[in-house]
């Protein structure tokens, strides 16, 4: 049977525009697995809790600062090089200590009170932190320069819970209890201006910035059961990534942002990605407070 001119090019234009679609993306490479070390905050319901390093390579886990009382909500200096966590003393007292991992050379920089937590300045300089109050029970935010020791309070409206401070700027994301509820507020460190991204009838809690400042994660209760969302760093666009019973609550970020750490109901830790597919369990409980190795400078 003779085959045709025509017959030929068709042929031909066939395989060149398979070969085409070879070379345009279509992958069969399963998406790489998270790497890097997640700082978890392990411990019972009553006493002092543990800090933990854990290898997301090998799964193995170190006890980060060894002290004889207790230290919660690790946060890696932008540069890797030190850690800032609150520590608790056996009198019920509590500090924001700030030290090398294995928490050598640490040193209290302020005092403040069990669950208070503190983030750092993108340049390494400066600190925020909640500071709840006695009386009212209510948290404000301050702010700390870490070579004068100098303390300023920021006027925040409302409750000031949780803050993380952008990676790009100056600015504070925080859990405000403003209006009966908790809600996520900005505030920029510059001018002072506030901008309310939440306005739900249930708590927002624990924002968290992305790595390239663009979006917020954070965790929100639907029907009784706490869930992670999503937000521009606007509060547009956003979107729920996890549901069901397992919900979710304490997002973490990735370094490279592709990723977020949260713990489920029951306090097993999961992972999934930013868009909220791929999740995956790890057999690993308590509460994620960071991720490293981190990526930024000092």
């Amino acid at each position: 049977m003779k085959t045709s001119r025509s017959d030929s090019r068709l042929a031909v234009g066939i395989a060149m525009f398979v070969l085409m679609l070879a070379g345009c993306g279509v992958d069969d490479t399963p998406p790489a697995a998270p790497t890097g070390d997640l700082i978890v905050q392990q411990g019972p319901l009553s006493g002092p809790p543990t800090l933990v390093s854990v290898s997301l390579d090998t799964v193995e886990s170190s006890i980060l600062v060894p002290m004889s009382d207790g230290a919660a909500a690790g946060r890696w200096a932008p540069d890797g090089e030190r850690l800032l966590w609150t520590q608790h003393s056996a009198d019920g007292a509590a500090a924001i200590r700030v030290g090398k991992p294995d928490g050598a050379n640490s040193v209290a920089v302020t005092s403040v009170r069990s669950g208070d937590v503190a983030t750092w300045a993108p340049n390494c300089r400066r600190i925020a932190f909640s500071l709840r109050e006695e009386a009212t029970g209510a948290h404000g935010l301050h702010l700390l320069a870490l070579d004068s020791a100098e303390t300023t309070p920021l006027a925040d409206g409302g409750d000031g819970a949780t803050p993380d401070w952008s990676p790009v700027g100056e600015q504070l994301a925080f859990a405000s209890d403003r209006g009966g509820d908790t809600d996520i507020v900005v505030l920029d460190l510059v001018d002072g201006s506030q901008r309310q991204l939440t306005d739900n009838t249930v708590g927002d809690t624990g924002p968290r910035w992305s790595p390239d400042g663009d979006s917020i994660a954070w965790a929100s209760r639907v029907n009784e059961r706490k869930q992670i969302f999503v937000m521009g760093a606007d509060g547009s666009e956003t979107a729920q990534l996890t549901t069901g019973a397992t919900g979710g609550e304490h997002p973490v970020w990735s370094p490279d942002g592709e990723w977020i750490a949260y713990q489920q109901a029951g306090s097993a830790i999961a992972i999934m990605r930013a868009d909220g597919s791929d999740h995956r369990l790890l057999d690993i409980v308590g509460i994620p407070t960071d991720w490293g190795p981190p990526t930024g400078s000092c």
